[in-house]
């Protein structure tokens, strides 16, 4: 009789129990959550990763703005630079890829300087424009990246970089390692299409120094247009004149070369595609990319075909 009021008891006890238990948290999940948002900031380092050596890394900045030369760390450079080209908020695998890409960069101009008595510039059109402040986020993304940057055949890439990009990206004959990549659909980002509007006399006004004659119909004033191997133009005929098409977005302020000219009743308009010089990693892209899941390492391996991720030993 007590062995079936003990069991009664016992089965008494876990009818009670039992429906609180569906509230009592998972400590499984609760740590598998906690690693995945850990490894989420690591870096998993291949065995074997090659090394390279930098003897001085501390960079001369030359301020275009004020006339005068700065000197920072490496570090410093490439948070500002980041802070200048990235959205804070953008993904964090996105911010880690340009990080990555900027100390390449900074690395291969003091290896191969290109100025007299400074290493880099502020000049968008020369290096990458540095930001005045930086973002908690972009200082994690340098920090979590600080020992690592590209090489090609031992030595630090050109890193270069860019906004946006039309369909590709485009090569560059003397880097091997830029060449034309497929770009992602960018085609939601404002940045990804510009119209210009011109009349007849302010598009003429814009060549003024150039010494073209502009007679005649204005639809005759523009000819064949050449274009390269990423879609972008290489060359436009303009009033009997071959123009190379930088010398062309620079008088008409164009943000790309991978442009197309409509002739209006009253002057052009211009649609352009994409923003930047198109060399290297877009950055709309690398957000893309990041977005669907791809880390840093992956978004770097796509826009720098041929390369190699190094540690970087000061």
């Amino acid at each position: 009789m007590k062995y079936y009021l003990v069991l009664f008891f016992v089965l008494a006890v876990w009818c009670a129990v039992l429906p609180c238990l569906q509230f009592l948290p998972d400590v499984g999940d609760a740590h598998a959550a906690e690693q995945s948002t850990f490894a989420e900031e690591s870096v998993t380092e291949p065995q074997g990763t090659p090394c390279f050596s930098a003897t001085e890394t501390e960079l001369v900045l030359y301020i275009v703005e004020t006339n005068t030369a700065k000197r920072l760390a490496l570090e410093e450079y490439v948070v500002a630079a980041l802070a200048g080209v990235m959205a804070p908020d953008s993904p964090a695998e996105a911010l880690k890829a340009q990080a990555v890409a900027i100390r390449s960069f900074a690395l291969h101009r003091k290896e191969a300087p290109v100025h007299s008595g400074y290493d880099l510039c502020s000049d968008p059109f020369c290096c990458y424009p540095v930001g005045d402040g930086a973002d908690e986020r972009c200082i994690k993304a340098a920090l979590l990246t600080e020992d690592k940057l590209l090489c090609y055949e031992g030595t630090p890439i050109m890193g270069l970089s860019h906004l946006s990009s039309c369909i590709s990206t485009e090569s560059w004959d003397e880097y091997p390692y830029l060449s034309c990549v497929k770009v992602e659909d960018e085609s939601g980002f404002d940045c990804y299409k510009t119209t210009y509007k011109y009349t007849k006399a302010d598009f003429a006004k814009r060549f003024s120094a150039s010494g073209l004659v502009f007679e005649g119909e204005h639809g005759n004033w523009i000819g064949k247009t050449h274009f390269t191997a990423g879609n972008r133009v290489s060359e436009i005929e303009l009033c009997g004149v071959n123009l190379d098409s930088k010398t062309f977005a620079a008088a008409l302020g164009l943000d790309s070369l991978c442009f197309a000219v409509t002739v209006t009743k009253t002057g052009f308009d211009i649609n352009c595609y994409g923003s930047g010089s198109g060399y290297g990693m877009s950055r709309c892209s690398a957000v893309l990319m990041a977005a669907q899941g791809a880390d840093y390492t992956e978004i770097l391996q796509r826009f720098y075909p041929n390369t190699t991720l190094c540690r970087l030993i000061c």
